[in-house]
């Protein structure tokens, strides 16, 4: 994830929780990886509270 991309989901984030009230809350994005090779199983990584 880019730092640009960073901002802009921080952003959103902000955005989302005043227009629903939610301010009081702490936002916590998480970030799942998928990397597809062929014939393999999918490779999975979730990266809690990655930003």
């Amino acid at each position: 994830v880019t730092a640009k991309k960073i901002g802009k989901l921080r952003q959103l984030g902000e955005l989302y929780l005043s227009r629903k009230h939610l301010t009081y809350l702490q936002p916590r994005f998480d970030v799942i990886a998928v990397q597809l090779a062929d014939g393999k199983p999918p490779n999975i990584d979730h990266f809690i509270n990655a930003f």
